[in-house]
């Protein structure tokens, strides 16, 4: 009898343990702030990016907040530390020289910030248990859809001329092309959520996640964003077969962009050649122009680089040169709007080439973590398919240190940290 009640008691308190630490628990309030961020991220980005700063701060310092004001604990390595600091002391340094000081020494008072907001967000997310991450999953997941039929809607307005005064196709371009920014928030936060998906063992429902988020981004002008999910998906592909042949592949492409790029725009055909190229579309050839002239500008100063922030007030900048397109018409492209649409340019241009072997350096230790980690195969292939998107995005769209940017990879970061960190293969693959 005695040995039947301490079974019965054991069994209850298996199952309590269980229940407490599995989905069905009551998600800690650290899980309920980041789900609120994940899940609002998209809407947010979609209406205004900028408020992916302050959102990352928010997270930030709520998450500290829900978990008593416990000193974080950092997820990187020493090395990975070791550089990023560098980088950050490199680009202050950097700033005493820049052709806009004042601009320049804002601009590393909130880059320290970013960093320091994505490191705690990272370092809190980690701490969640189950039944904050299946939280945080749904959250994001929902948020991700809800953004899809505005995104359609107002490309299928634009694509119609449904509306057909000139004043009001002009706001519907417009508004479409305001939805760049939240485009590639959805392309970046989408592989935390397909992660989420598979990692509570629902992968049809991630591969639907990505098709529907896919076709949002597609009705929106941003390239770049549906690459990205594109060319995520090839990456993944190849990462789940072969993490380690993935993880060398990235590390490859990112160091030869990094370390070349210069000496590949100095090669670049001049915008009146290139112009007559078919394929190439105007926002294109324009990229080609600006990168062009800023080769030209980092051969001037190749070492120490012209000053964090300085492409805004590079000599030329703003200068322009007119054009005549295959059609006849007569237009104008200026050499260096605020920045090169190109990281690697960018931090070249800014920082030299002591940056630059910087920003190498720590960008040639992520595949390597992540396909030697002990995060499951599926992990490691969205981890592939979140860095490649982040590089094809930053290699020809917006400048590098705007916070926005840094603060929707940070978050993105962290989201699949804290899901790659206790996953397991034992769940159905894709």
């Amino acid at each position: 009898m005695n040995d039947d009640i301490s079974l019965s008691s054991a069994a209850a308190s298996a199952s309590v343990s269980v229940l407490s630490s599995g989905p069905l628990a009551r998600p800690s309030r650290a899980a309920v702030v980041l789900a609120l961020a994940l899940g609002l991220a998209p809407a947010l980005a979609l209406s205004s990016a900028l408020a992916m700063a302050p959102l990352l701060a928010l997270t930030a310092v709520a998450m500290l907040a829900a978990n008593g004001w416990r000193r974080p604990v950092l997820v990187s390595t020493r090395a990975q530390a070791v550089l990023l600091l560098a980088l950050l002391a490199w680009a202050a340094v950097t700033s005493r020289w820049s052709l806009d000081e004042t601009f320049a020494g804002r601009n590393i008072a909130m880059l320290i910030g970013t960093v320091l907001g994505g490191v705690i967000v990272q370092a809190e997310a980690r701490r969640l248990d189950e039944a904050g991450l299946a939280l945080v999953v749904r959250a994001l997941s929902l948020g991700l859809l809800v953004v899809v039929p505005a995104m359609l809607f107002c490309g299928i307005l634009e694509q119609m001329h449904v509306l057909d005064t000139e004043t009001t196709q002009k706001v519907i371009e417009a508004v479409v092309q305001r939805m760049n920014r939240g485009s590639t928030v959805c392309a970046m936060l989408l592989w935390v959520a397909a992660l989420g998906q598979v990692r509570f063992g629902r992968p049809r429902r991630a591969v639907a996640l990505v098709l529907v988020v896919l076709v949002g981004v597609v009705a929106t002008h941003d390239l770049a964003a549906k690459l990205a999910i594109v060319g995520g998906v090839g990456v993944w592909a190849v990462a789940r077969l072969t993490p380690r042949l993935a993880a060398a592949g990235l590390g490859v492409l990112m160091l030869t962009v990094v370390l070349l790029a210069p000496l590949a725009a100095l090669h670049l055909p001049p915008p009146r050649d290139s112009i007559y190229i078919s394929w190439l579309p105007r926002s294109g050839h324009h990229r080609m122009t600006i990168w062009s002239f800023t080769a030209q500008r980092i051969a001037e100063k190749p070492l120490l680089g012209w000053g964090l922030d300085s492409s805004r007030a590079i000599p030329g900048a703003k200068d322009e040169i007119f054009l005549i397109d295959r059609a006849g018409k007569l237009f104008s492209e200026a050499m260096l709007p605020l920045h090169p649409h190109n990281a690697a340019l960018q931090i070249w241009l800014e920082l030299g080439g002591i940056g630059a072997g910087l920003v190498a350096l720590c960008l040639v230790t992520l595949p390597n973590s992540l396909a030697r980690g002990t995060a499951s195969r599926n992990a490691k292939a969205f981890g592939a398919a979140l860095l490649f998107g982040g590089f094809l995005i930053a290699s020809v769209s917006y400048g590098v240190w705007q916070s926005w940017w840094l603060s929707t990879v940070w978050l993105a970061v962290a989201g699949l940290g804290a899901l790659s960190q206790a996953a397991k293969d034992a769940r159905a693959p894709l």
